[in-house]
């Protein structure tokens, strides 16, 4: 061999040899003989891929990871948040369906109590000549053994409640009392469940287990009152709400700036690219409204997240001044609570709340609407509160002092925003149509959920069947590996069973039986296949 093609062959080796540090050699071919003929036999293994070989990883330098470290890292976070999204959705997904359906109702109660009671709010129509003081002299005069609690302007009647519970209208033009309001019970019960869990006694649907107080959780209500089994349940279920937002807004967020493919319905791509990609649209688009009733719903009952807004907005809360009626003697009349409520709040009255008979200490509660009404909607108008002392008719402002910060101005939106009693019906439609989106989300997700369920099931189905053919194929193999046929392991058993019954032949016979497979014979010695 000339020294030109020596170095030829170097090269060519040393190549081989820096090609072999990143990928493994395929597996040498095996030579066996075959006792017939003598000859060697080059059997090829099946070709295999290269595989790479695994990078030892970097070490951090400064205790920072490489990128490849980062990139690891995130994928574990944003894969157990989805996994938390999934499965709290599986979990908690009915009850939390159930409190926004019954929501979204409620959010016109007031509208399906007036359709349920035509001929009680049938008002005549024209200006409001009667007054409230004057409508609770109406319904006393006409029910004397129920005497009326409070009396509250809803357009052209006005709506007063007893001390039992019962609601009339009176209309505010003619001074007729209309007749008595009910609720329906189906929207009694709903109500009961939706802001009490079933806990507001007298209700339909009451439940005296929800009502029980869980001893040592008054830090959960800010007051000296522990928390009771609803009050648990509602708040929970508003931070799972807040949960699933967040996990979700996580699992959501394009990578590499796949910002169009992540607001993108896939429709003609089958069932679970298009229910993937309706699930994060709906969820995207409704989720100012979710973590808007999720923190609500959480705050309402626990007072350490209602807290948590203080702590993250400018400003300090200011205590409202919470007024009781000192010194004893007969009460004022209602009218004079009214007189001397309009001269700290000369606005629009909208309703008067009378003294509990009960409770010396109680006072007078006058409601106006000074123009920015948030609750001008809703069952019980009116964002100015005057209590007026039941004896000396002295009136004190409770729901401002006037020194609040912009923060605590927000938050006395909460109610509001979380009804939607701040604008009419029809613009109501908004919060309807987001309070149903909860309901298209679970019907896509547990639609994705089945499908991934099903994989699932059809890989373990087909690994289970792998390894059952592998068991079967593993019996006709020996322990260096090479598969026989069945025919070739006949031959050996019954060249083996002559061996046995001829004494003084020695075993080396058994071991030269031809074989009528290509796969090598091996000695059962090293594990290798013998050369000539």
């Amino acid at each position: 061999m000339s020294h030109a093609s020596n170095q030829a062959d170097s090269v060519g080796q040393g190549k081989r040899a820096d090609r072999g540090e990143k990928f493994a050699r395929p597996p040498n071919p095996v030579e066996s003989e075959t006792p017939s003929s003598g000859a060697s036999v080059r059997v090829k293994s099946p070709k295999q891929p290269p595989q790479r070989l695994r990078q030892p990883p970097r070490k951090p330098k400064d205790g920072k990871l490489s990128r490849g470290g980062k990139r690891r890292s995130r994928q574990r976070v944003r894969r157990a948040m989805v996994l938390t999204h999934r499965w709290v959705s599986l979990v908690a997904g009915i009850i939390l369906l159930a409190f926004t359906t019954s929501g979204s109702v409620l959010l016109y109660q007031q509208e399906i109590i007036e359709a349920s009671n035509p001929s009680a709010y049938a008002a005549a129509g024209g200006s409001h000549r009667v007054s409230l003081p004057r409508a609770l002299e109406i319904v006393k005069a006409n029910h004397p053994k129920d005497p009326p609690a409070s009396a509250t302007r809803l357009g052209g009647v006005i709506k007063v409640a007893t001390v039992g519970e019962k609601n009339y209208t009176v209309d505010s033009a003619t001074g007729r009392e209309l007749g008595e309001a009910h609720t329906p019970e189906w929207l009694e019960f709903l109500s009961n469940f939706h802001l009490c869990f079933l806990s507001c006694e007298g209700q339909v649907g009451y439940v005296s287990f929800m009502a029980a107080e869980i001893p040592h959780t008054a830090w959960l209500t800010g007051g000296e009152e522990n928390a009771t089994v609803a009050s648990l349940i509602i708040g929970g279920y508003g931070l799972i709400l807040l949960l699933l937002v967040i996990t979700g807004l996580w699992a959501w967020w394009p990578r590499h700036g796949r910002w169009k493919a992540s607001v993108t319905v896939r429709w003609g791509k089958g069932r679970f690219a298009r229910d993937t990609d309706l699930h994060k649209v709906i969820g995207l688009v409704s989720l100012p409204l979710l973590f808007l009733w999720g923190y609500t719903a959480a705050a309402f009952e626990f007072d350490p997240v209602g807290k948590l807004w203080y702590a993250i907005t400018p400003g300090t809360e200011q205590e409202a001044p919470e007024p009781v009626s000192e010194g004893k003697g007969k009460d004022i009349a209602p009218a004079e609570a009214v007189s001397a409520a309009r001269a700290v709040a000369p606005w629009k009255l909208t309703g008067i709340t009378l003294p509990d008979a009960e409770d010396p200490t109680s006072t007078y509660t006058v409601s106006f609407s000074d123009g920015v009404d948030p609750y001008a909607h809703g069952s019980s108008p009116g964002n100015v509160s005057i209590a007026v002392d039941r004896h000396s008719g002295k009136a004190t402002r409770t729901d401002s002092t006037g020194k609040e910060p912009v923060a605590q101005t927000v938050w006395l939106w909460n109610y509001p925003l979380h009804s939607g009693v701040f604008m009419n019906g029809w613009w109501r439609i908004i919060w309807l149509v987001f309070s149903l989106m909860p309901l298209a989300l679970a019907a896509t997700g547990l639609s994705t959920w089945l499908v991934r369920h099903k994989n699932a099931r059809r890989k373990r189905e087909a690994a289970a069947a792998r390894r059952k053919g592998e068991g079967a194929a593993g019996s006709g193999r020996e322990t260096d590996g090479h598969p026989r046929t069945r025919k070739t392991r006949t031959a050996q058993g019954g060249a083996a069973d002559r061996a046995e019954e001829t004494n003084g032949v020695d075993k080396a016979v058994v071991a030269n039986v031809p074989s009528c497979s290509s796969a090598p014979v091996a000695d059962e010695s090293d594990g290798q296949s013998e050369r000539p």
